[in-house]
C-alpha cells in the first residue's frame, strides 16, 4: 500500500465499487477485507473527516485574525529580548582606519 504497512502485491482487501465523481478530488473505493474480521481483535477504520468550522462573519473579525500590524510584532519582540549588560561591552576601541589615495603606497606595518 500507499504508507508502506503491507508490501505491494499483498491481498488487504477486494475493490466492490469505484465512484469517479469528477467534482471530488479524490475517487471513492468501497472495498471488502481479505481477513476474517470476526477473528481479530485490532482495525483501523477510516471516515468522513468532520465538517470544518464555518468561516468568521465579519470583515473585522477576519482582519484581526489573518493580520499583525509588523509595527506591533517588532515592539512586542523587543519586551522579550533582552538588552545585553554594559559589561559585556567591548572596552577598547579599535584605530581609526586610514584611507589611501590612488597612487599612493600602503603605509608599512611597523
Amino acid at each position: 500500500g500507499l504508507d508502506g504497512v503491507f508490501p505491494q502485491g499483498y491481498p488487504v482487501a477486494r475493490v466492490t465499487q469505484v465512484q469517479d465523481e469528477r467534482s471530488q478530488a479524490f475517487v471513492n473505493i468501497t472495498a471488502r477485507p481479505v481477513a476474517d474480521l470476526d477473528h481479530i481483535s485490532q482495525v483501523l477504520v477510516l471516515t468522513d473527516p468532520p465538517d470544518a468550522p464555518p468561516p468568521p462573519d465579519s470583515k473585522a473579525e477576519q482582519a484581526s485574525v489573518v493580520s499583525i500590524p509588523s509595527q506591533r510584532l517588532i515592539e512586542s519582540t523587543q519586551d522579550i529580548v533582552p538588552r545585553a549588560p554594559d559589561f559585556l561591552a567591548p572596552s577598547f576601541s579599535a584605530p581609526p582606519a586610514t584611507q589611501s589615495q590612488p597612487g599612493q603606497e600602503k603605509p608599512h606595518a611597523q
